[in-house]
């Protein structure tokens, strides 16, 4: 049986030390290794039973005060849709104010998943907005960090859309088949009918287009939804 827990632990590890170095050739040799693992992982995720990979409510996710910045919540949310949940954003207080908490519905792995590389694709956002403030002086580097995040968001919902109509295997086909059903059933259970909530466009520049575009979300060559960080 896949030790899920054990994995996280140790792709956390890696994703961390990537984080921390100053140095590219290391930074890149901990990807690497964080890279081999997750794909090992999802190897392994196509193995699994019902039992050892269950559909659940992941209600621990992402919590948000209405001032904390749009496009982080946006990120979250376009991860969890990347990694095949369902996304689901509840009212609550957050620090003695008015927010809310993005619970989604999906897989242990895809919810684990998402949880997983939140943190780290967030700092490679706040990293980009750093790089770009000194290029290009005349915006903070939050604001540019802003506008990487969307344009990151664009190009994840852009390769959703490409999985989706991306030709499969007959075994991803019926897998996929599996999956979707049992989430939308688990889904429906928890929150029954829920309203969409409509997005607002998405501002961005060319500059945070090219940024986003080198932060690592790479499709799997075997035909499955799953999306891993990586090489482009």
């Amino acid at each position: 049986m896949t030790d899920l827990k054990k994995i996280t632990s140790r792709i956390q590890a890696l994703l961390a030390k990537a984080s921390s170095t100053e140095h590219e050739a290391e930074a890149a040799a901990f990807m690497a290794k964080a890279q081999q693992l997750l794909e090992e992982y999802q190897i392994d995720l196509g193995t699994l039973a019902d039992n050892d990979d269950p559909v659940h409510v992941f209600k621990a996710g992402l919590q948000m005060t209405d001032k904390d910045p749009s496009w982080i919540k946006k990120l979250y949310s376009a991860l969890g849709t990347l990694y095949g949940c369902k996304v689901v954003y509840n009212p609550m207080w957050v620090r003695n104010q008015p927010g809310f908490r993005i619970e989604l519905t999906g897989r242990e792995s895809s919810t684990m998943t998402t949880d997983l590389m939140f943190p780290w694709v967030k700092s490679q956002c706040y990293a980009a907005g750093r790089r770009l403030a000194k290029e290009y002086p005349s915006m903070s580097a939050a604001q540019h960090s802003r506008r990487v995040g969307n344009a990151l968001v664009l190009r994840i919902y852009r390769l959703c859309q490409e999985t989706k109509a991306a030709p499969k295997t007959e075994a991803a086909q019926q897998n996929a088949l599996v999956t979707i059903d049992r989430v939308e059933q688990v889904f429906m259970e928890e929150y029954g009918e829920v309203e969409e909530t409509k997005t607002r466009p998405i501002s961005t520049h060319q500059a945070a287009v090219n940024a986003a575009s080198s932060i690592g979300l790479h499709r799997q060559v075997d035909g499955s939804t799953q999306l891993a960080l990586g090489s482009r």
